[in-house]
């Protein structure tokens, strides 16, 4: 399923010159700050009430 969002995605915004596939608003890369906001918003969307709080699960991956 990740694959098939993944392809979409590149065929929908295509590839950044330098590689990424994914950018920032104004292009460029995405900043930390906003990593930091989104991952936040998918581990609530993801996990049941209360596990985006608790465990290795709902921390935010290393780089």
């Amino acid at each position: 399923m990740f694959v098939n969002m993944l392809r979409e995605h590149i065929d929908r915004f295509g590839i950044a010159p330098d590689g990424r596939h994914l950018s920032g608003e104004a292009g460029g890369r995405v900043d930390t700050t906003a990593h930091g906001r989104t991952w936040a918003r998918a581990r609530e969307d993801a996990l049941g009430l209360g596990e985006h709080t608790v465990g290795f699960v709902a921390d935010r991956p290393s780089r």
